[in-house]
């Protein structure tokens, strides 16, 4: 990540670099990782923060005449999806200023306790300053054009987890374009993480009569954490012959488990425990600190080549840890895999234009804010 950085100081500018297609995907990549280790380990960015608002204003530019050439949806959304993931990235600088500040608050001490307290009524401040403004951008035409929905039709899709997953109680959320639904993971990601680790710990540090301990404005982190599920689930069947899904959303599903109600907790491990198919294990440390949390010491002993029967229908999803019942099963398929398939976004531009079309035929589109909007409209402002 750091020589990367140095080449595009070296060789390039914030201009240059997002000016084409090339260098915003390269800058893209560079963005996600940084977010990714940055906020983990609270580390400083490597490029200036110049970087990001230069690559949000030449989109913006960009936007205004590039979107003008689409004329069906199914051309355009693709190209305003590039462009909600360069919003996200822009907020990346904010985000790891408030987990840095996170972290001073942890190394105060308690004989700074006026200092602790005013330091974290900033940090609250900040926190929900972004918080309001990536909700007010996910509300915006533009986002509401790129996950636009269509109608579940469960008959359409071959259940392929019967024997390896509990049964999902919910209705899959599809999307008009199959992409777009990792971009509204990343996003629930973002905010579940917002409400379910930094506020709490800022609002640990605020002194009790100072009033600031009001939960963030929107849905609670359950409800994000539910949707997050929701979302995977429809993922998961729309490109069920691409398990390599999961890759790109380990991290929101293990924020979503964290937050979502028991009766989803063992449907997310098991969605987690399918990166051994595609050659990324779970992890020892993230198996542990799951079976703590939930309190469901047999996760640590439940692997992939397991599954657990279940009769389908209503079912209570918590009560099936009891009477885990683990079968061995024959490994089965091709081991073989493509290294074009797991690079994150890319494995959906595979089929993105077959499946779209199959989605469409007999699917019914609703009438959503976005699906009566006029034309497209770029709006590129928090």
């Amino acid at each position: 990540m750091e020589g990367a950085a140095l080449i595009m100081l070296r060789y390039s500018n914030p201009i240059k670099q997002s000016s084409t297609q090339l260098g915003r995907s390269l800058f893209e990549w560079y963005c996600g990782f940084e977010d990714h280790f940055c906020v983990l380990a609270a580390y400083e960015s490597r490029l200036p923060r110049q970087w990001r608002s230069q690559n949000f204003k030449v989109r913006a530019l960009l936007a205004n005449s590039e979107y003008k050439r689409f004329v069906t949806a199914e051309e355009r959304i693709p190209r305003m999806l590039d462009d909600v993931w360069g919003h996200m990235y822009a907020i990346g600088p904010d985000l790891r200023e408030v987990v840095a500040g996170v972290m001073e608050l942890k190394l105060m001490a308690v004989s700074e306790g006026a200092e602790k307290a005013k330091r974290a009524t900033e940090l609250d401040k900040l926190l929900r300053e972004l918080d309001r403004k990536f909700t007010t951008f996910m509300d915006s035409p533009l986002s509401l054009q790129v996950l636009q929905t269509i109608r579940y039709q469960p008959e359409r899709y071959t259940d392929q987890h019967t024997t390896c997953c509990p049964y999902f109680p919910l209705q899959p959320l599809v999307f008009r374009f199959a992409p777009a639904g990792v971009f509204l993971i990343a996003s629930l990601c973002l905010q579940i993480y917002l409400r379910l680790v930094l506020h709490p710990s800022i609002s640990a540090e605020l002194k009790p009569a100072s009033g600031e301990h009001i939960p963030l404005q929107g849905k609670t982190a359950e409800e994000m954490a539910i949707e997050l599920c929701r979302i995977f689930a429809g993922l998961e069947s729309t490109l069920a012959e691409f398990p390599e899904i999961i890759i790109p959303c380990q991290s929101p599903m293990m924020i979503a488990g964290l937050a979502c109600p028991p009766s989803l907790r063992l449907w997310v491990f098991c969605k987690l425990l399918h990166l051994d198919k595609v050659g990324q294990p779970l992890p020892d440390v993230v198996r542990k600190q799951l079976a703590q949390q939930w309190n469901m010491p047999e996760l640590e002993t439940l692997y992939s080549h397991s599954f657990i029967p279940l009769e389908r229908g209503s079912v209570d999803v918590a009560g099936l840890t009891d009477e885990l019942d683990r079968v061995e099963i024959d490994e089965e398929g091709d081991e073989t895999e493509d290294s074009n398939l797991t690079q994150h976004r890319g494995i959906f531009m595979l089929r993105a234009k077959e499946t779209e079309k199959e989605q469409e035929q007999g699917m019914e589109e609703p009438q959503s804010e976005a699906g009566r909007t006029s034309g497209p409209r770029a709006v590129f402002s928090f």
